[in-house]
């Protein structure tokens, strides 16, 4: 893998239920890399673990003595696709479908707004009841309000 023009090695060293990579530097500092579920733990040569505090003033990384330019955790997770964060939840984008299509109905047409008054539990109040001139402009408010919201749970998806 190259970044710049420095050569950085990844070598996968994974055995059955175990994976483990082995980064070399081009300076020639050499890092093993574990996979434990999913977080990716460094250790040097040694053995010893190795944690990244990286340190910015002004925007701009103060890199100290002996520090190295990239985590080896973070070489390989940009070398292995497994490792790369998957953005979006299919989930929210239905959910706004299913309300924007909830909000239409309730906006556009008089037979959804008769069926959600027969579902509601308040016509069991009365005999006889008929939904108002009032019922049907809430219902017409609520529909917008309704599709402008599944807009924004539409952009939680990602």
């Amino acid at each position: 893998m190259f970044i710049g023009e420095q050569s950085y090695a990844i070598a996968d060293k994974s055995v059955p239920y175990s994976t483990k990579f082995r980064v070399t530097y081009p300076n020639g500092h050499v890092y093993s890399v574990e996979d434990n579920n999913g977080m990716l733990l460094s250790y040097d040569d040694k053995g010893n673990i190795v944690m990244v505090i990286q340190t910015y003033v002004n925007g701009e990384r103060i890199k100290e003595e002996g520090e190295e330019d990239y985590p080896p955790s973070a070489l390989v997770s940009a070398a292995y696709s497994d490792y790369h964060v998957k953005r979006g939840m299919p989930g929210f984008l239905v959910l706004a479908l299913g309300l924007l299509i909830f909000g239409w109905c309730s906006f556009r047409y008089q037979a959804f707004q008769n069926l959600m008054f027969c579902l509601s539990p308040q016509r069991l109040m009365f005999e006889n009841p008929e939904p108002s001139d009032f019922y049907y402009f809430i219902s017409k408010v609520g529909g917008i309000v309704v599709m402008i919201g599944s807009i924004f749970v539409a952009f939680k998806a990602y």
